[in-house]
């Protein structure tokens, strides 16, 4: 573990407070009233050197009181270059990523506003989703200036969704319906239509007992695919993780994490994975982000949940595999860390991301003997009291190091001026 910064002073109802760019190494972390911008490197290695943050690069948003942050990510070496900033009273805005980088400077391109507060927000390369707290979705396009609503609840009422690349379709979750099946907590949604159909899921194995009734019948609170940006359910399957909970009218609360393997067109599901309890919660709020990322590298997934401090690992690597009994057999594990070096935070989280971009060098003693750590990966959690923790991965297995990507190159040249939207309306 290494130092912690206190670099936030927003209020902990905020739930995404933390955001990565991987493309610009920017990491950027919500304020009361606006969004503070950072080199990633220059700040870890300031942390390092002195415990303190270094001058920050610039800040956006002046003025906002921001509550989720989403950086865009390329595909094929192209993307958008932009930071989606979600604010309270429905705002959302966004940044580009270049000129914070290079310039120092606070480029807004595009504004719109909602009638209700945003409750999620995700892109699909080129443009974004957004899900309000009333349960419909929205397609917005920053470079064209377009806001469309793509989906109205009738009766399913989602929570979170997962995109994978610029697919046109989208996995809901959310709250079971009265739907003659077992799964009624998913839909695959067709955004060039707007229909919402439920999804059949087979299970090649039996379920644990007591995982049925969370994994079927709770509320999917959490969705992310884990697939390279370039991915598209339209032509090929990938995995997704789901993270479930279910309140037993003892008031007793279950969480369930499971990896389902999507089909093309999102059309049926097979459960690969499933376990419970590696994220404990003590009570389900009414607004919960899924904070998670996915290393292709390592074949590592990190999810905590802004209702908890715990930060879970799980692999489907074959070395973890075969240390674990009838692991093969679902093909996914849970890695945990030695005593003392878990990643927990412990307030509620509100940030997770993974830093490459790292080139110091740090003195851990192991086993009582010191050792140096030459730019090790690093992980940064935000919680809800602002602070910022900094860890320092080790491992004593081979693996690809996570590699830097570069900048995308815009498919299309931006605006010069901003561009404000309309309140988005159904």
């Amino acid at each position: 573990h290494g130092p912690r910064l206190q670099l936030s002073d927003c209020e902990g109802d905020r739930l995404g407070q933390l955001c990565y760019s991987r493309s610009f190494d920017l990491v950027f972390v919500a304020k009361k009233d606006h969004v503070v911008t950072y080199s990633g490197n220059a700040l870890v290695s300031t942390c390092v050197a002195g415990g303190q943050a270094p001058k920050p690069l610039c800040s956006l948003g002046e003025g906002t009181l921001p509550s989720i942050l989403r950086a865009s990510e390329d595909a094929h070496g192209e993307g958008p270059g932009l930071l989606c900033v979600a604010s309270a009273q429905g705002k959302v805005a966004f940044y580009g990523l270049e000129e914070a980088a290079d310039a120092g400077e606070s480029v807004e391109v595009f504004q719109t506003e909602f009638d209700a507060e945003v409750s999620e927000v995700k892109w699909r390369v080129w443009d974004v989703l957004v899900l309000t707290n009333d349960s419909r979705v929205f397609l917005v396009k920053p470079l064209e200036g377009a806001v469309e609503c793509v989906f109205n609840p009738i009766d399913f009422w989602p929570y979170t969704f997962a995109t994978d690349g610029a697919s046109d379709f989208v996995l809901l979750g959310g709250e079971p319906s009265d739907a003659p099946c077992s799964f009624s907590n998913l839909r695959a949604l067709d955004v060039t239509t707007g229909e919402a159909t439920l999804i059949g899921i087979s299970e090649p194995f039996s379920l644990p007992e007591g995982f049925d009734e969370t994994f079927s019948k709770g509320r999917c609170r959490g969705l992310t695919c884990m697939r390279s940006i370039s991915g598209s359910w339209d032509r090929t399957s990938s995995s997704v993780m789901c993270f479930f909970v279910h309140e037993s009218e003892e008031e007793d609360i279950t969480t369930v994490q499971a990896v389902l393997e999507i089909s093309p067109g999102v059309a049926s599901a097979k459960l690969v994975a499933i376990d419970e309890q590696l994220i404990g919660i003590n009570d389900q709020p009414d607004e919960m982000l899924l904070h998670s990322m996915w290393a292709p590298e390592w074949s590592l997934f990190l999810m905590g949940a802004s209702a908890s401090g715990d930060v879970a690992l799980l692999s489907s690597r074959r070395r973890f595999l075969e240390m674990e009994e009838g692991a093969s057999k679902i093909g996914w594990v849970r890695v945990v860390p030695p005593e003392g070096k878990q990643l927990q935070e412990s307030q509620d989280l509100r940030g997770l991301c993974l830093l490459s971009s790292f080139t110091g060098q740090v003195t851990k003693t192991v086993d009582r003997v010191e050792c140096k750590l030459i730019a090790p990966p690093v992980v940064l959690l935000a919680n809800a009291g602002g602070g910022i923790s900094v860890h320092f991965m080790m491992h004593d297995f081979e693996m690809e190091r996570p590699a830097h990507v570069p900048r995308p190159k815009p498919r299309a040249q931006r605006p010069q001026a901003v561009a404000r939207g309309n309140s988005a309306t159904p």
